[in-house]
């Protein structure tokens, strides 16, 4: 099999270098398999060779090669002119995929899923771009192993299986973990990622946000109906509403969007002492007032929800199209963050429910925080700094390891990327910088920032104090 390799090695690169023009054209009347409508076919001396007509590639044209290499070839001829002409396997730098699912009827348990496999990647002109490379239907029969072949086969017609860099999914079914897995497995079999395929499976972040916000909604899910309710009933009755402030209409939100739900508590909580003396007015009144506990704790929750909201909002919704790496970081380190105090709270409520939405981020950050951090790294404007600011208040004393993790993934990054890499001439960098230096930072990621800025005053020594 070696041997053979070598051998078709060899011969297509005498075909590529070959000089066809005196090569002799073979009539298309003896040619029989169906695929010869998108070839030409011509010989010179002993050596046949298949043109494509689409692309002009050559290949090998001789009957003991066969016609399965011309109609694999054909089918992602023709993807990429469905792609607008791209050429992904041809692109100088690394691909990224993303893996949605998507339900075709509403969530119900019986409708189709559908799995959309996009590729990512930064053109020529330094635009991050997006392509649609399969969107197909789940069959109920299929396996994770069928599944993650499925992938890999759509990754293998682009040609782009050499040039992958990381995997972007929600890890929810039929794309669950065991596929991601496997998929993962199977490329760093063939040593085409980098690090041994460890920072290559990436969780979505906005996901997980969404995950922990139900929860934190379900914990207060009896208080919450009573709100719903009494707020329908004070819109209901224009007597009622007279009572309440008009600048803060009250609004039912919608049960498909948590954050709407996080506004409908926010002005119900402003006007919490008006729900409280209606019902002290008329006791058999259609408001239902939760106890001054319910209050509180429903206070904290939509603490917990606005910082989600604001997380969310910078990732979804930002004046940038589209986000570098670099910015995620200190946002999931600022939910981090928050979920430890959480988790201190004196109040069990609380404290149990800090737990359990930890217990989901946990696996999410133990799963991204080195690829998180290494974009971090490779902003200039913080190096290693940012993860040495916030990894000794997440990790403690065993911050140190930590950080040396990190700084090892990041040397062997570089080094596997270095080797055989292309590097852009440092006109080309400048002209980029020149071309792309855009300020779109949202105001919530620079409010981030601040503890960290007064960590590098306190932690830099001016030359007069040296």
């Amino acid at each position: 099999m070696l041997c053979l390799s070598r051998f078709l090695g060899e011969n297509l690169m005498i075909i590529n270098e070959m000089d066809l023009s005196d090569a002799v054209i073979v009539k298309s009347s003896k040619l029989k398999s169906a695929v010869w409508n998108d070839f030409d076919k011509v010989r010179k001396g002993e050596i046949h060779v298949a043109i494509c007509r689409h692309c002009k590639k050559r290949l090998s044209g001789s009957s003991a090669s066969g016609t399965s290499h011309l109609r694999n070839h054909l089918i992602r001829c023709k993807r990429r002119a469905s792609c607008n002409g791209v050429d992904l396997d041809k692109l100088p730098g690394k691909i990224s995929i993303s893996v949605d699912v998507w339900n075709g009827g509403g969530g119900s348990d019986d409708s189709d899923e559908f799995l959309c496999l996009s590729a990512h990647y930064i053109d020529e002109t330094w635009e991050l771009r997006k392509r649609v490379l399969n969107f197909f239907m789940v069959d109920p029969s299929h396996t994770d192993v069928m599944l993650a072949e499925v992938v890999i086969t759509c990754l293998m017609e682009w040609d782009i299986d050499r040039k992958l860099f990381s995997m972007a999914s929600n890890r929810t079914p039929p794309f669950g973990e065991n596929v991601a897995n496997k998929i993962r497995d199977r490329l760093s079999q063939n040593k085409f990622l980098y690090c041994n395929g460890q920072l290559f499976d990436v969780s979505c972040g906005v996901y997980v946000i969404n995950q922990m916000a139900q929860e934190s909604l379900q914990s207060c899910f009896e208080t919450i109906n009573k709100i719903r309710e009494s707020i329908r009933c004070v819109k209901s009755s224009e007597f009622i509403q007279e009572s309440f402030d008009e600048r803060r209409d009250l609004c039912i939100d919608d049960s498909a969007r948590w954050d709407t739900t996080c506004t409908m508590l926010e002005i119900a909580l402003e006007q919490k002492n008006v729900f409280s003396l209606m019902k002290q007015r008329d006791p058999d009144s259609c408001v239902s007032c939760p106890s001054d506990l319910e209050w509180e704790r429903l206070e904290t929750v939509v603490g917990f929800l606005r910082v989600f909201v604001q997380v969310t909002n910078t990732f979804t919704k930002s004046s940038n199209s589209c986000l570098t790496a670099n910015i995620y970081f200190p946002e999931i380190c600022d939910i981090h963050l928050r979920l430890i105090e959480w988790n201190k709270s004196p109040d069990g409520f609380i404290s149990s429910l800090a737990v359990t939405m930890r217990k989901r981020f946990d696996e999410f950050w133990n799963r991204n925080h080195r690829v998180l951090a290494i974009a971090t790294i490779l902003d200039p404007r913080f190096k290693m700094k940012l993860v040495e600011y916030y990894y000794p208040l997440f990790y403690d004393s065993s911050a140190s390891e930590f950080i040396e993790d990190i700084s090892e993934y990041t040397r062997a990054l570089y080094n596997e990327h270095s080797v055989g890499s292309l590097l852009a001439s440092s006109d080309q960098a400048l002209d980029w910088q020149e071309n792309h230096h855009h300020h779109h930072h949202h105001h919530q990621h620079e409010d981030r920032l601040r503890e960290f800025d007064k960590y590098i005053n306190e932690t830099t020594t001016s030359p007069e104090q040296g």
